[in-house]
């Protein structure tokens, strides 16, 4: 595969299209918290795994400005755990977007250590965990200032 933090370039379940490219996410998640880092709109499209109903939202720096439908909610793994050096199969096969609450309730019973987040939550988690792991860097390219080692 090709890819790099959470972006692919060969076909995974979640499109990801940003200035007219389009790209995939390994997981849900990444196309909640990367269009903050690229400080760019997405617009994503998903299926929910259990329905195969079609998902769509528009994420922008700041957060989800459209999302149909609008229940949907995305699947996580509880913090219980370290995660090892294959992410992809070790967390992001868990993290997916369902189109209503019941479907990621169906989901997530069969899938033992998962919980259930509404789109915004997923989001701020997102938001947090980049403030986390970038810090001033971020702030300092969302604020649109150049730094001396980004």
């Amino acid at each position: 595969m090709i890819g790099f933090w959470g972006l692919a370039l060969p076909e995974m379940p979640h499109r990801f299209q940003v200035d007219g490219r389009t790209l995939y996410t390994w997981c849900a998640w990444d196309s909640l918290f990367i269009p903050e880092i690229l400080r760019k709109t997405a617009r994503v499209e998903s299926t929910d795994p259990v329905t195969n109903e079609k998902i769509s939202l528009v994420v922008e720096p700041e957060g989800v400005k459209e999302l149909e439908p609008t229940d949907t909610v995305v699947s996580f793994l509880a913090p219980n755990r370290a995660f090892d050096a294959d992410i992809i199969q070790s967390f992001c096969h868990f993290v997916h977007f369902f189109g209503s609450r019941a479907s990621g309730d169906r989901w997530s019973s069969e899938h033992k250590g998962t919980l259930l987040l509404s789109v915004d939550q997923a989001h701020e988690l997102g938001r947090l965990t980049n403030t986390r792991n970038f810090g001033e860097a971020l702030a300092r390219h969302l604020e649109g200032r150049p730094g001396e080692r980004e």
